[in-house]
């Protein structure tokens, strides 16, 4: 038998759910961008990569 995702969703006990709302009030988690920080300048370096594929054309002509 197939698994379906969208059935419902597991039952958890009160306790746990209380538990784990607790230490998410807790513990600040921090965001996906502060894990993992973006280029701060995205249009530079479309720029640069851009310059360096021309130099490289126009090298192997």
């Amino acid at each position: 038998m197939a698994w379906r995702m969208d059935v419902e969703l597991p039952q958890f006990s009160p306790p746990l759910m209380a538990a784990v709302q607790e230490y998410r009030a807790q513990v600040q988690l921090p965001s996906y961008y502060q894990l993992y920080p973006q280029p701060a300048n995205i249009e530079g370096h479309f720029q640069r990569q851009t310059a360096r594929l021309i130099e490289h054309q126009t090298h192997i002509r």
